[in-house]
């Protein structure tokens, strides 16, 4: 495994926020109209989830998964992603937290390829369905303006799909918001996994690809490790059993240990290799894209 650590936050993997958990209050849900209110009321939860545990939790905005990802050479396809359009039929907290995730991956997707119109298209849709699970859209309103002055460069369009990804983390995490945020990751988690795998066509044993999908176990711990302290919550039951049957797939893979190294790159980054990694064989790829493949697209049609 190779960590590259650099000053520029879209090719950094491991990306940490330390998160403290807070107690939930419950508050009466209201009859829904077109989804919103349900929603908005399932986001405070009967539970106390979380006590006072704290951990530390590392995932990479989806940007920076795909922009490793295309380092790597997948390539752009607009059947990989769902249509902005499939917005309106997501009904409650879970649906549209979990699309919201699938759409902010599709989001940065598109500003890596430099599809400006899609990535505008993808921030406008997240503004709306943040607006209807009552995360704030404010910070959203000059992100897009920032995206329509910047159509063709990847580079801002990239960091504007960072911001739009943490902005909302940070505004879930302030309000307590752990179960959103935890619907939110999986939903651009598997998101991103799903385009990557979808760029392969047939198993390679030296596919770089393949070896990027590799890394995506460690944040997936962290991912699944999350879940385990709001566990409680139904809207995220679900969800844990799809991210312990990827960590299942993912636990097969083959062991690697090698020596640690540190080493300096031509950009003058720090280059980390060896230590534990792990290798994918034709039977852990087969399945885990016929289960990731079968997860989103259940996610998708909900």
């Amino acid at each position: 495994m190779k960590i590259v650590l650099s000053k520029f936050l879209g090719i950094t993997l491991a990306f940490f926020m330390l998160i403290a958990f807070s107690f939930c209050t419950n508050t009466q849900k209201e009859d829904k109209s077109h989804g919103s209110k349900d929603a908005v009321s399932e986001l405070n939860g009967e539970e106390d989830f979380f006590g006072d545990e704290m951990v530390l939790f590392s995932l990479p905005s989806p940007g920076e998964i795909i922009e490793r990802l295309k380092e790597s050479d997948i390539f752009y396809s607009k059947e990989f992603t769902n249509p902005a359009g499939n917005n309106d039929k997501y009904v409650g907290l879970q649906s549209q937290a979990l699309n919201l995730g699938v759409y902010i991956a599709d989001m940065a997707y598109s500003a890596v390829f430099t599809r400006s119109n899609e990535t505008i298209e993808y921030l406008d849709v997240i503004q709306t369905m943040g607006n209807e699970i009552n995360i704030s859209t404010s910070a959203f309103e000059s992100l897009a303006e920032r995206s329509k002055a910047n159509i063709g460069n990847m580079d801002s369009l990239l960091m504007i799909s960072n911001e739009a990804f943490y902005n909302m983390i940070d505004f879930l995490e302030t309000g307590g918001k752990e179960n959103v945020i935890s619907l939110v990751s999986a939903g651009a988690y598997l998101e991103s996994i799903y385009i990557a795998l979808s760029s392969v066509e047939k198993y390679e044993e030296d596919n770089e690809i393949l070896n990027q999908i590799v890394d995506l176990k460690y944040p997936m711990d962290n991912l699944r490790e999350r879940t385990t302290y709001i566990k409680n919550d139904p809207n995220v039951k679900k969800t844990i059993n799809y991210l312990n049957e990827v960590e299942n797939i993912f636990n097969e893979f083959t062991e690697v240990r090698e020596d640690l190294n540190v080493e300096e790159n031509n950009a003058g980054s720090l280059v980390i290799g060896g230590g534990e990694s792990f290798k994918i064989t034709e039977d852990n790829f087969i399945l885990l894209k016929n289960k990731i493949t079968e997860m989103r697209n259940t996610i998708v049609k909900i």
